[in-house]
């Protein structure tokens, strides 16, 4: 019979493959991505507001309108758009703003466009407002325009009692691509672009957000394996890579300590080695990860310059000191976790031992 600790084992094995068998999204970016526009629902809207309007100089007519309403409603017909009138953040009789408002001559169209922002607005008061300029008897048409389908209960409630319809986007964009060809050869070129990058942010926010579910999905499915597992794995960083290696090698490096100051900083993860070169602060961190060691040496203070000066590399013979600065920081070596203990301490031994000559030589030169 297994024991808990092989079932255990064995559940973890299933839980890494299955998170491993998760979607990644690969996007190809984009102006609105680019700009860090896409997530946001205004921006998003403006840009609605102007192609949704057929009368605008796009020259893509009525493809965005025609697409939405043929979603809306099974049986819509074509019947042209003598007049549009559209408007951004149009104000109830209570004060409330809707998204969008157009108005042509057959129709009265509301949008909620709902990226990430949860539907928290009164769409009653919106429908009442709708119904309050309808004086000639136009069709009504009430959206929420979201990333994913609504199904909580309060907002399936919100879209019962207000008469709006829910359409994602993903029903959207298909439908414009499905009637892209018969209006692209007339479109205006530089409007074209401007809107395939709107179709491709958004696609790529709904790759995004399907991701983003399932993830989801999967943690609140394994939630006590995963946290069995996060508990576990704490509990290997502190004692396995704090406990038995790093301190192993603090308490195990031999080093010239009426030159060195060691552990200066306290830190689980690092053994601090500092210098005294005059008013110049040198120091070396010997770090521990789950990626392994880093060797790094570092001047303290805002400035590098003592550290890059020519004097110093003379000192120490680090010859490529300066093309290996990254951050203000000089990587030594980087070495496999795997290695022994006491083969990591002889790296930090034989590294220290460079610093240490140079600072002997330094201070020699000084006096």
């Amino acid at each position: 019979m297994a024991s808990r600790q092989d079932k255990m084992r064995a559940e973890i094995k299933s839980l890494i493959e299955e998170y491993s068998e998760l979607p990644i999204l690969k996007k190809e970016s984009n102006y609105l991505d680019i700009m860090g526009f896409s997530h946001y629902e205004d921006v998003i809207s403006n840009i609605l507001n102007f192609y949704l309007n057929p009368l605008k100089e796009h020259d893509l007519q009525d493809l965005l309108l025609r697409s939405l309403l043929e979603i809306y409603e099974d049986n819509f017909k074509i019947g042209g758009f003598k007049s549009v009138e559209s408007v951004r953040e149009k104000r109830t009789n209570t004060g409330k703003r809707i998204d969008l408002l157009i108005e042509t001559n057959a129709y009265i169209i509301v949008i909620e466009n709902k990226i990430y922002h949860t539907l928290e607005n009164d769409l009653i008061d919106y429908s009442n407002y709708a119904n309050s300029i309808n004086t000639r008897n136009k069709k009504v048409v009430k959206i929420v325009l979201t990333l994913n389908k609504l199904n909580k209960k309060k907002d399936l409630s919100k879209l019962a009692q207000s008469s709006f319809k829910n359409i994602t986007y993903k029903e959207y964009l298909k439908q414009i691509r499905r009637n892209y060809s018969t209006y692209a050869l007339d479109g205006n070129t530089k409007y074209l672009i401007l809107l395939n990058d709107l179709i491709k942010s958004l696609e790529n926010r709904i790759g995004q957000n399907m991701e983003t579910v399932k993830k989801w999905e999967f943690f609140e499915d394994k939630i006590e394996l995963v946290e069995e597992l996060i508990s576990d794995y704490n509990r290997f960083v502190n004692d396995f890579l704090y406990n038995q290696k790093m301190n192993y090698i603090k308490e195990n490096i031999n080093l010239d300590e009426e030159i060195t100051i060691k552990n200066r900083y306290k830190l689980q993860d690092t053994l601090v080695i500092d210098y005294r070169f005059g008013k110049n602060e040198i120091a070396i961190d010997a770090s521990i990860s789950t990626k392994g060691y880093r060797i790094e040496m570092f001047e303290r203070g805002k400035s590098n310059e003592f550290i890059e000066s020519d004097k110093f590399i003379e000192l120490t013979q680090i010859d490529n000191l300066k093309e290996l600065m990254k951050n203000g920081r000089y990587l030594h070596k980087e070495l496999e976790l795997k290695m022994e203990r006491d083969d990591v301490i002889s790296e930090i031994e034989n590294f220290a031992k460079i610093i240490t000559n140079a600072n002997k030589a330094y201070n020699i030169h000084a006096s």
